[in-house]
């Protein structure tokens, strides 16, 4: 839900627990990190803020999932960790069509 939410322009609420994310939220200011499971003082203030600069969170939301939670940076990174595992070397294609190749 994370990357759904931020390329809509919303700012996330998570747990410290959301894999990578929690630490994206707070480098990148795309949300706020709940240290604790009620309404504090910390997370009044974040709420505050999204409501006064509502549109530069949207951008930043949506900056933030264009650049890195789209199908086509998965999927450039995807294809450079195959690569990177069946050829050896990041970006390089084999020399051959793998319906040549003798078996």
């Amino acid at each position: 839900k994370f990357a759904e939410y931020c390329i809509c322009g919303v700012p996330a609420l998570l747990t410290p627990y959301v894999g990578d994310y929690s630490r994206v939220v707070e480098k990148e200011q795309v949300g706020f990190c709940l240290s604790e499971l009620r309404v504090s003082p910390t997370l009044l203030r974040f709420l505050k803020n999204v409501q006064a600069h509502r549109e530069e969170f949207a951008f930043r939301c949506h900056s933030y999932a264009s650049q890195h939670l789209t199908w086509a940076t998965a999927g450039t990174t995807l294809r450079r960790v195959y690569d990177r595992l069946f050829f050896g070397r990041p970006g390089r294609a084999p020399s051959h069509s793998p319906s040549t190749v003798d078996h």
